[in-house]
């Protein structure tokens, strides 16, 4: 069983604009400049890197949510070294992924 990200409530609520839970795995999450633009089948959400773990394969991201939550980013290092992606801790983004990525749960 993989790492999923499971989103609730009001951060739920800002994303989706549904309060229904859901979850999104950390693979499927793009992390950009806040300014990125993204398509009507995109789900997005801004925040801030509070933490950057290089695993040499990938990276992985801790965001800290505007409004609160967090959520875990993984991608690649196809085009990245160690000291690029550090970088980014502290640095404001947007996150967005597919709609039909995101797996409605419930209770």
């Amino acid at each position: 069983m993989g790492t999923s990200n499971l989103v609730s409530g009001e951060v739920a609520k800002r994303i989706t604009g549904s309060d229904a839970r859901f979850s999104i795995r950390p693979e499927k999450i793009h992390l950009a400049a806040p300014t990125q633009q993204m398509g009507a089948e995109m789900f997005a959400a801004h925040g801030k890197v509070r933490d950057v773990v290089y695993l040499g394969l990938y990276t992985r991201y801790l965001v800290e949510l505007d409004g609160g939550g967090d959520l875990v980013v993984v991608e690649q290092n196809l085009k990245t070294t160690s000291m690029d992606v550090m970088k980014v801790r502290g640095q404001k983004v947007r996150l967005f992924w597919q709609k039909d990525h995101v797996r409605y749960v419930g209770g």
